[in-house]
């Protein structure tokens, strides 16, 4: 601090010196608000925070009454983002995660068997019959999952855990949705499998680098036996996806019923799609890359709980993967999969992972590049339709060419969910852009369609183009498109008969029954001013 004993001072310069003592008081109360907004934001959340590139987080208490607390775990945080530069993996060196991952990614594209699933409610019984299948382990992330689908799941894996005397399994959840009858199941299964079970806890995390943004774990899979068969898509594990196929306004599911703020926001069902793969060369193949990235992310959320408990469940299925290469030990059949009337066999596929650490997001870049090589077609199914800048102008040449682009989203009338409120008139106002940046000569090219069944929400993340589908748990929003996004997993896969089938069923999300075609010209002045709302909000916290 400078201390000025000159009393003969100008106007100027005490208007100057006023003005730096205005900047200077805004700028201590800035620094106030943001020590306690961040404990305040945890307590709510239950987030975590991270530094970009290394796992620090912030130490001590969820929420702090004192400043003195509030400052101490601020300052813990800072050196924390400077020392702190650990492998993301410290149980693995490495030169072992590399030996795994490289003969992986030199055979990018990978021939496997795949099911395009109806709905969820047929996705869940598919889900239900891998577990069932599962001689060796079960790796599942749900991102959320809870309710009475849950408990189901909860009870099949006690009773494969009595009967199959080596199987591990790992699940990967968000605790949000994680109910009191969810919680005694997993407490018995920890306690009576502690050597072969092992739920992680995945909350939200602050990501602290050249941008802050907040990230969660948002990937859906369900890989069994080295990833020899394995389930990719939008679902959850929870009750409005497990029994509802999203069509049917009357159809109800175990939270429809609850009260509360949030069950009055949320929607009653949601619209989804999920994907069944199986790979016959198991670890060796792309599945043994889901199955491998999947139990490193668990293994990566318990360095964030700080629950690295040595000889952990997620340990162990590692370095048995680790140990079985190169010899595959896997045998596992389900007949009714290779017996399906949907079954697409000889399916090119490869998977995209993307995550905050991995600045470089490839998801995003291979949408562009099929984009631009585009020759007939490109239908985007998606909960969002917020594009970042080069998504956009890569659409706009493809309609510029003549490509027949049709989007179905979610729009806004009486019977949507509250929350569309917040994100449907930003699906409008980029839409309507797109066919207003378009030559006037293929505006008639681009079709949209707005999801409407009752208290629903389309809730897919589907892109075919041409013969290649494109799917998995990004949105087609800034969560998902951005430099550090969400942890997401994502497929694509070249086949005709893959695309067609999966055609068939985003034909069905476009009948006059489920969806209306889209004939607004412009926004209302409400509906801009929730769009500008909206995409503010994504900018401070994406």
């Amino acid at each position: 601090m400078i201390i000025n004993f000159n009393t003969n001072i100008s106007a100027t310069q005490k208007e100057v010196n006023k003005r730096q003592s205005s900047l200077d008081y805004k700028t201590y109360i800035f620094v106030l608000k943001i020590l306690f907004l961040v404990p305040v934001l945890k307590y709510i959340f239950s987030i975590k925070i991270i530094p970009a590139g290394s796992l620090g987080s912030f130490s001590g208490s969820i929420f702090c009454t004192r400043t003195k607390k509030i400052f101490s775990e601020f300052v813990a945080s800072i050196f924390s983002l400077l020392k702190d530069r650990k492998t993301i993996f410290p149980g693995l060196s490495k030169e072992v995660i590399q030996s795994i991952r490289q003969p992986i990614a030199q055979n990018q594209y990978s021939i496997c068997s795949s099911i395009a699933c109806q709905n969820t409610i047929e996705s869940f019984a598919w889900k239900k019959e891998l577990i069932q299948a599962a001689k060796h382990n079960i790796v599942l992330s749900g991102n959320y999952c809870g309710g009475k689908a849950f408990d189901e799941i909860l009870s099949l894996i006690k009773y494969q855990l009595e009967k199959k005397t080596q199987l591990k399994v790992v699940i990967l959840s968000s605790d949000k949705f994680i109910n009191q009858s969810n919680r005694e199941k997993i407490q018995h299964l920890t306690a009576t499998y502690s050597d072969r079970f092992q739920l992680v806890e995945s909350s939200d995390i602050w990501i602290i680098g050249k941008k802050t943004n907040l990230s969660t774990n948002h990937s859906k899979v369900l890989s069994i036996d080295y990833g020899q068969y394995f389930i990719l898509g939008g679902s959850g594990l929870e009750d409005k996806y497990a029994y509802n196929d999203g069509l049917n306004d009357k159809q109800t599911s175990f939270t429809s019923h609850k009260t509360g703020v949030l069950h009055k926001i949320l929607p009653r069902s949601f619209r989804d799609e999920d994907f069944v793969f199986h790979d016959k060369k198991g670890y060796e193949s792309i599945g043994g890359r889901v199955h491998l990235e999947s139990i490193q992310l668990a293994y990566a959320w318990m360095y964030y709980n700080k629950s690295q408990e040595k000889d952990s469940v997620v340990e162990k299925i590692l370095h048995d993967q680790i140990a079985d290469q190169p010899q595959p030990v896997v045998d596992t059949m389900i007949h009714r999969f290779h017996q399906s009337l949907h079954l697409n066999q000889d399916v090119e596929a490869k998977i995209l992972f993307t995550g905050p650490e991995r600045t470089n997001n490839v998801f995003k870049k291979e949408l562009i590049r099929q984009f631009d090589q585009a020759e007939k077609r490109i239908v985007i199914d998606h909960m969002y339709f917020h594009p970042n800048q080069a998504i956009f102008h890569a659409l706009i040449n493809a309609a510029n060419r003549g490509i027949a682009i049709t989007l179905i989203t979610n729009g806004l009338d009486k019977n949507s969910p509250m929350s569309h409120k917040a994100f449907g008139p930003r699906n409008r106002f980029n839409y309507l852009a797109l066919k207003n940046a378009v030559h006037k000569k293929y505006q008639k090219n681009i079709d949209v369609y707005e999801f409407k069944v009752a208290k629903t929400t389309l809730h897919k993340k589907v892109i075919v183009v041409d013969n290649t589908v494109i799917a998995g748990s990004s949105n087609f929003g800034y969560k998902s498109l951005g430099p550090n996004s969400d942890y997401e997993i994502n497929f694509i896969a070249n086949s005709s008969s893959f695309a067609e089938n999966t055609l068939a069923i985003i034909a069905v999300d476009c009948d006059v029954k489920y969806s209306k075609a889209s004939t607004i010209k412009r926004l209302t002045i409400p509906e801009l001013a929730r769009s500008i709302i909206h995409s503010l909000s994504a900018f401070l916290i994406g």
